[in-house]
């Protein structure tokens, strides 16, 4: 999920991407595709965080995500967007990393967020671990109101290699590493990132599992709280076509919310 939180920003530099992380990427490409059925899945949902963030007041923020995806053989497409209120303590907001000025000077902000549009193709090794891959492309359309402080005006671009591993008694192994190329704001260049995950998943019965993530991720801005948090989560298959899944948010840094909840509900057809 797309977190938001206070903080106060510093100058900042740029970090020079490092080729091994696509090189890697590529080499794993030729690995073999992994095909599924055609898929389309809409989901929404309610996401609620609150922090002090370092700071004296805390700020509360509500997340009403949309998103659909469409899944055909290896490939998967994906748009997504959110509706944002922010009840803003001082300082400003920090969302995904970039710290965000508040130009209407109001402690109650809202409006849509950025449009992120990903595509991500998914592949094994050929081996008999059953190991699966997946390549995700993104970019982070900056469609939010920037004079409200819902987005930093400028694109974001990601790359991100993913791994699933399953283990014994059907309990699962996965992660991520990814690097995370950012536009700056009008008066502060923000640093490129490397973000990444991993957690595992455990069978409660057949149509339900639950599961730890750690999500770590550089602060894009030099002197900023890096971003680390403890995701427990629920997945239920309601049925044939309908899921949901349910998840909390344990803060370990500055640079995430002390506590967070959400459920998003999924339709595939």
């Amino acid at each position: 999920m797309q977190h938001l939180s206070v903080v106060k920003p510093k100058a900042s530099r740029t970090f020079v991407a490092p080729h091994a992380l696509f090189i890697l990427c590529f080499c794993l490409l030729l690995g073999g595709p992994v095909y599924a059925a055609d898929t389309v899945t809409v989901s929404s949902g309610v996401d609620y965080s609150t922090g002090d963030y370092g700071q004296v007041d805390n700020t509360n923020i509500l997340v009403v995500p949309f998103s659909i995806r469409y899944r055909t053989d290896a490939w998967t497409y994906k748009l997504a967007t959110a509706y944002l209120y922010i009840e803003e303590g001082a300082g400003g907001v920090l969302i995904g990393g970039d710290f965000i000025t508040n130009k209407t000077g109001q402690n109650n902000l809202s409006g849509m967020g950025d449009l992120i549009a990903s595509a991500r193709y998914r592949f094994d090794t050929m081996t008999n671990l059953d190991t699966e891959f997946n390549l995700t492309g993104k970019v982070k359309l900056a469609t939010a109101d920037e004079t409200k402080g819902l987005g930093t005006g400028s694109n974001d671009y990601t790359v991100e290699l993913g791994v699933y591993q399953p283990l014994i008694n059907n309990v699962d192994m996965f992660g991520s590493l990814g690097y995370r190329i950012k536009g700056d704001l009008p008066q502060t260049k923000l640093n490129n990132v490397w973000l990444g995950s991993v957690g595992l998943s455990f069978p409660w019965d057949e149509d339900t599992r639950f599961g730890l993530i750690y999500d770590f991720r550089q602060s894009a801005i030099t002197g900023g709280p890096a971003i680390r948090e403890i995701n427990p989560y629920w997945d239920w298959k309601i049925d044939k076509n309908r899921s949901m899944n349910t998840y909390g948010v344990f803060g370990l840094s500055d640079g995430s919310p002390n506590f967070g909840a959400g459920v998003q509900v999924s339709y595939s057809y």
